[in-house]
């Protein structure tokens, strides 16, 4: 399965649907770490969660700076 599938299946589960609850990179990186292994490098996360966060669709959305919270998606 490739990365971008198992983050897609992840996200959901590690992100908090409150934007004001926000998690830094740091934390979600070492959440995904903790459920992945240490297969991926902390640049290749960040870049997929980089590209997913500018998708209009994605599980994950960038909160300025470096926070990320998961989309609360169109049921």
């Amino acid at each position: 399965m490739s990365l971008r599938s198992q983050l897609e299946e992840l996200l959901p589960e590690l992100l908090p649907s409150d934007p004001a609850q926000a998690i830094k990179g740091t934390e979600l990186i070492r959440l995904v770490r903790l459920r992945l292994g240490e297969e991926y490098s902390d640049a290749s996360l960040r870049y997929h969660f980089s590209f997913m966060a500018s998708e209009p669709d994605s599980e994950i959305a960038k909160v300025e700076p470096v926070s990320y919270t998961h989309l609360t998606l169109p049921t």
